[in-house]
């Protein structure tokens, strides 16, 4: 048997027993077991590196009732053994049965509208009625993630939606239309709102034995949704009775304020009839306008068709006709006012402004509740941070978030809604604090620092740690004495990634331990600077010793120790900073490096050596051009010789004609 991977106290999973039937996406399933013997099967998810699972929610989740939902009874990081890099585990009960759809692209038996109410729309009811109350959107509702219970009269079970972001692997048809429309990365995280439409979609997947719009593109969905809007491109000319067609339209209303809440569902449920109210289509205007060959009546149609041929689309907006068309065919007069008034504005707005941020306003304007949107990205205002981060990595992606925020595009999106959010309020600050981040160009900021101050469980992604999870500041300096340990790399201990989350996971990191890491890559400040920002998070997370990342300091610092003048000090400096590294100690090490009273004694003693010696240097030279030895130097040598002589011997003269006179008297 394989060695056991140990989660918490209570559980233990098996790296050499598969279960790839309780596969999430990215994610691999292992059967696990329990402390409790004759417990229920257990399995475990070990998650894929480049998602996080969604841990904020995992707290209020360990209360919840037994409802039929995976939810994790345990998680933990630990180091795989089939990989020798860590993940998030996650262990789960085993559901009783398989899954109702095997695969998203999967055919099946329709079945009954007897056994969906019966076995899924009944079981579910109580687990969205909880979710809703704890402020949890499942976000993962679709008919591949439904398990069928251990016997045929149980209800089905709802599978997991904790290991990867909110609604990142959801199949594009269970998704509204805003989120349809966003990147996987840019779908927001939603409400219950969104996982009753979610629902309304599963029902129509189970009723059609799979995908009801198989062989259509994620485009031609989302196309088709917007002009006949959902309840019409998910059932068509469908045979569905009465009693089920109430519920699918009121949940796939494509208006999310007048969808169904869970309040009419459970009028449903009890029997009581209901009138659902369909969100009106988009209003058609007069004539048509043509794009990329195409003819388009209506502006949210003509946006996702612009927004999915950005070249094409940056060429009409800067014409006149774009702005005729809206100017003689909108019905609404004062807003065909106002999109004439902002395309007019384009022609100036183009001297200052790239074609990407003024293609991006327009397309605001004409569908307001729509992502924004930029070439080959899109995503709604409150997922821009999440956008981010996932893609950093991708080309662009940080220089598209830039330009969203500093065109401040978001602060438009937010002015163009027909209705105020009270969420609004905050999301415009968490803008404007982006703003102010993107701002600093210093390490500790930037698109960094937006990674990780609006991302609060995300990890770091510094490449330092490909093979560690350090989504915890106490996390991160053990990790960094691991590496070390095991023979620290070429590159520094300290890049602008983990510079921005230390930034953003201690609020009390100074200032100017981020500042010094501004100098020069190689200089001597920026490596004062890397040791003064992790003494820091040594002491402020009382951090043990360190011996093997001080000891990776000791290489880097040599320059340091060379920059001093004087040989016995550096020899004295370099056997002090040897010891303090055996002990671990961070800030011991910098207090030797960057003593400042030190390193001014040494300026001084070096800058009087240099004097002294340029002194010395001038006289051997003066001596080696014959400054003794000239003719004019000897005879003035010579004549101040004779005075000096003459005055000896006139003084000798003196005193001896002194005496002789003084003893004959």
């Amino acid at each position: 048997m394989s060695s056991m991977v140990s989660v918490g106290q209570r559980f233990q999973v098996d790296p050499g027993a598969r279960l790839a039937q309780l596969d999430s996406p990215g994610c691999e399933a292992y059967a696990a077991e329990g402390s409790e013997p004759g417990g229920a099967p257990l399995f475990a998810l070990v998650c894929g590196p480049e998602l996080p699972p969604r841990l904020d929610y995992f707290t209020s989740l360990a209360r919840i009732e037994k409802l039929p939902l995976l939810a994790p009874l345990a998680w933990t990081v630990a180091a795989w053994p089939t990989l020798g890099k860590e993940r998030y585990i996650l262990v789960f009960e085993q559901p009783g049965g398989a899954r109702v759809l095997p695969a998203p692209d999967a055919k099946i038996k329709p079945l009954r509208e007897e056994d969906i109410f019966r076995k899924v729309v009944r079981p579910l009811f109580p687990v969205l009625e909880d979710l809703s109350v704890r402020s949890i959107p499942h976000r993962a509702i679709r008919a591949d993630n439904l398990f069928y219970g251990g016997d045929a009269n149980a209800g089905a079970v709802l599978g997991e939606c904790f290991s990867a972001p909110a609604g990142y692997h959801q199949p594009l048809i269970y998704e509204t239309l805003e989120n349809a429309m966003a990147s996987r990365a840019g779908r927001a995280m939603g409400e219950l709102s969104d996982d009753l439409y979610a629902l309304g979609v599963l029902l129509a997947v189970l009723l059609a034995g799979g995908n009801p719009c198989a062989g259509m593109t994620d485009e031609q969905i989302i196309a088709a949704k917007i002009e006949k809007g959902s309840y019409a491109t998910l059932i068509g000319n469908s045979r569905t009775s009465l009693a089920m067609m109430e519920p699918l339209r009121g949940l796939l209303c494509d208006d999310p304020d007048s969808r169904w809440r869970i309040a009419d569902l459970q009028l449903w449920l009890d029997g009581r009839k209901l009138t659902p109210q369909q969100a009106p289509l988009p209003t058609k205007t007069a004539r048509a306008f043509e794009f990329a060959g195409r003819p388009y009546q209506d502006l949210r149609s003509l946006a996702f068709a612009m927004s999915r041929n950005w070249a094409e689309a940056t060429k009409v907006i800067k014409g006149q006709e774009l702005a005729k068309w809206v100017k003689r065919s909108l019905p609404d007069k004062e807003l065909a006012g106002e999109l004439y008034n902002r395309l007019a504005a384009v022609q100036i707005a183009s001297q200052r402004s790239s074609n990407h941020e003024i293609l991006a306003n327009v397309l605001i304007a004409f569908d307001p509740p729509a992502p924004i949107r930029f070439p080959d990205f899109a995503s709604v205002p409150e997922a821009l941070g999440q956008a981010l981060a996932i893609d950093f990595r991708k080309p662009n992606t940080v220089e598209i978030f830039t330009s969203i925020i500093t065109a401040r595009l978001p602060n438009f999106w937010l002015e163009a809604q027909a209705h105020t959010r009270s969420e609004f309020v905050q999301l415009k600050k968490t803008l404007e604090m982006a703003a102010f981040n993107l701002q600093r160009t210093g390490w500790g900021f930037g698109a960094e620092r937006c990674v990780y101050e609006y991302n609060q469980g995300w990890p770091c992604r510094s490449p330092l740690f490909d093979s560690f999870i350090v989504a915890d500041i106490d996390r991160l300096l053990p990790a960094l004495e691991r590496i070390a340990a095991a023979g620290p790399p070429e590159a520094e201990p300290v890049d602008r990634h983990i510079a921005a989350f230390c930034a953003a996971r201690l609020k009390r990191i100074p200032e100017r331990a981020l500042t010094a890491l501004g100098g020069a890559q190689e200089s001597s400040e920026h490596r004062i600077g890397m040791l003064r920002l992790l003494a820091t998070v040594q002491h402020l997370t009382a951090s043990p010793p360190l011996p093997a990342l001080a000891r990776w300091f000791v290489r880097l610092l040599s320059p340091v120790v060379e920059s001093f003048h004087s040989r016995p000090y550096r020899q004295d400096l370099a056997l002090q900073i040897q010891n303090a590294a055996e002990k671990g100690d961070l800030t011991l090490l910098l207090t030797l490096v960057d003593n400042i009273a030190d390193k001014q004694t040494d300026e001084q003693d070096y800058a009087q050596a240099r004097t002294l010696y340029a002194k010395g240097a001038r006289e051997i030279r003066w001596l080696e051009a014959g400054g003794l030895t000239n003719a004019r130097q000897v005879a003035r040598g010579s004549g101040q010789a004779t005075v000096l002589l003459s005055a000896v011997l006139a003084g000798t003269t003196l005193v001896i004609l002194t005496l002789l006179y003084v003893s004959t008297m």
